[in-house]
């Protein structure tokens, strides 16, 4: 998978009325700046965002928008395997106005 196919996937995803954020937190960097990170069920199927820069987090179709205008890193490979998470999955990263933001879902 490409980061362009991932991205459209991510995209049908996060614009998916029935997608539901059911749990969010604050973190700190190493730097000490905020972001947050929160995690969205769809059909059974997990999804894990993190965002920089922020003590909110976007609503999924805000970030839909943000994904549709942003600059992805295609330095990183799409299929992932998550040490602090578990086991493979799907992995996008993308700036978009001086903010980092990664959507990552696990292989079912």
């Amino acid at each position: 998978m490409n980061h362009d196919l991932a991205a459209s996937e991510f995209l049908l995803v996060l614009s998916n009325p029935a997608l539901r954020v059911i749990a969010a937190e604050l973190y700190h960097n190493q730097s000490g700046r905020p972001g947050m990170r929160w995690n969205a069920v769809l059909d059974g199927h997990h999804y894990f965002v993190s965002e920089s820069r922020t003590t909110v987090p976007s609503t999924p179709v805000a970030l839909a928008c943000v994904l549709r205008r942003a600059d992805l890193d295609r330095s990183k490979d799409v299929h992932y395997y998550a040490h602090k998470r578990y086991g493979t999955g799907i992995r996008i990263e993308f700036w978009y106005r001086r903010r980092w933001y990664q959507i990552w879902s696990p292989e079912d």
